[in-house]
């Protein structure tokens, strides 16, 4: 994701159980480091910190950036697995560019809370406990929509055997103007009988070349 302007990609790291402010413990933070190459690499490369104020929160237990709304900025999607329920959040990548840009100075601190956020997904079962956002994916389709895939492992159904969820949400706004309206969605049930798969998402990809992806 590019953030400066050196043309080098930049790097998003999240730290779940980080406390920026030393006020809220377990609140969480995204670390945005410069991207550089050979002679332009220094030590401390922070260009700013994504950062909750709520203790606990755990911003950042998973952590993905895909270009959902298709103006070619990745959005950062990102997991607070210590809220009730657990919550996974999408920032507008432009906006979030923007918003960086306006910062006084580099490492400076930006809220998680700012206008760049433009859709929070919660378990839509609500039930405490089932680790939602535990584990994310995109899959892209041919009309330029995305579904965005959300483990949730911990997620119990009434069947005792059967332990773990994935969520697909696939945004639905293929009009050709961009920036597609994220606003647009329909949640999916895409499966879980152990909580195996839902742990960890690679997206879904066409492993063996006839067509149909396989979830992996």
């Amino acid at each position: 994701m590019l953030i400066d302007d050196n043309e080098v990609s930049d790097i998003i790291i999240a730290v779940p159980n980080g406390d920026e402010g030393g006020t809220t413990p377990g609140a969480g933070f995204l670390r945005i480091i410069a991207g550089c190459t050979g002679n332009d690499c220094k030590p401390d490369r922070t260009l700013a910190l994504m950062a909750s104020t709520n203790a606990g929160e755990h911003l950042g237990s998973a952590l993905l950036t895909a270009d959902l709304n298709g103006d070619d900025v990745p959005e950062v999607i990102a997991t607070s697995s210590g809220l009730t329920p657990s919550t996974v959040k999408i920032w507008d990548g432009a906006s979030l560019i923007t918003a960086l840009s306006q910062l006084e100075r580099p490492g400076d601190t930006l809220s998680a809370d700012n206008d760049a956020l433009i859709l929070t997904l919660t378990d839509p079962t609500t039930r405490p406990d089932t680790r939602f956002g535990a584990a994310l994916a995109v899959l892209r389709h041919d009309d330029g929509t995305n579904t965005l895939l959300i483990g949730a492992p911990g997620e119990d159904f009434s069947d005792a055997s059967q332990k773990g969820a994935v969520y697909g949400v696939t945004f639905t706004d293929n009009d050709p103007n961009i920036p597609r309206d994220l606003s647009q969605f329909t949640w999916t049930f895409v499966g879980g009988e152990s909580r195996l798969p839902s742990a960890g998402l690679g997206g879904l990809l066409n492993v063996d070349g006839d067509g149909p992806r396989w979830m992996t």
